[in-house]
């Protein structure tokens, strides 16, 4: 009810708890209202941060992970989400939110940091704060959950390589299988190249898979004529995971 229309996204990142607080600045008509999003887990607590995070945002070091935007400041620290909005504080603004939001990240006792697959992403041509964490329905499918997303710039072209983080080998075999039914039946065959599938949409758009151990690895949103890049994305996404490029999918 509190956050009206944007609920389900919340949900769908197993949302616990909410707490609310105001704060008024004395003899002034400055306030700031603090929003602290129990998510359960570091990785829910993520997902929707980064859901709600865009690349030109200005990053601060609040927490595990934060951004300013205009008078706002929402940052990541451990399981919990938290949000600060100012009105009225004019030039304090920036100040005001930097010292609350490092008084609340200061009382969090557990910080697990950031999930340990986004370190995995490979650091060339990387977009700065394009990564992101979705728990369910990755790429629209319902069978894939835990995916993380990150977007690229090659060659000026914007792509997306991601990893889907299966629960055991076999649950990410499944979900590759899945995956392939789906794009089969869709009439997006899949091609078999040396590091996994590769297939090429109704839009002339190229997806290239693969699979490591209890992980799948891709790239997508490949435009015509850079087939080359993608697959080579998808080698360095492949090799990330700690797997020589020679061995089986």
């Amino acid at each position: 009810e509190y956050i009206d229309g944007a609920a389900e996204s919340y949900l769908s990142y197993d949302f616990k708890e909410l707490a609310v607080a105001q704060f008024k600045k004395e003899g002034t008509e400055g306030t700031l209202t603090l929003e602290i999003y129990d998510m359960a887990a570091p990785v829910n607590a993520f997902g929707i941060f980064s859901a709600e995070r865009y690349p030109e945002n200005k990053a601060v070091p609040v927490g595990d992970a934060g951004y300013l935007e205009g008078e706002a400041m929402n940052f990541v620290t451990g399981r919990y989400y938290v949000k600060l909005l100012s009105f009225g504080l004019g030039g304090q603004a920036a100040g005001v939110l930097d010292e609350f939001g490092r008084k609340v990240a200061s009382a969090v006792p557990e910080h697990a940091g950031l999930p340990p697959m986004l370190r995995l992403f490979p650091k060339d041509n990387l977009v700065g704060q394009s990564e992101r964490y979705i728990k369910k329905n990755f790429m629209g499918y319902e069978f894939l959950h835990n995916g993380y997303s990150a977007a690229y710039k090659v060659d000026g072209q914007d792509v997306e390589g991601f990893y889907v983080e299966g629960d055991s080998e076999k649950d990410a075999e499944t979900m590759l299988g899945k995956l392939l039914d789906a794009l089969a039946a869709d009439k997006q065959v899949p091609e078999k190249i040396a590091l996994g599938y590769h297939v090429k949409n109704r839009y002339s758009q190229h997806l290239f898979i693969g699979r490591v151990r209890n992980v799948l690895c891709g790239v997508t949103r490949v435009p015509a004529g850079y087939e080359n890049k993608g697959e080579g994305l998808l080698k360095e996404l492949t090799d990330s995971l700690g797997r020589p490029s020679s061995s089986k999918t």
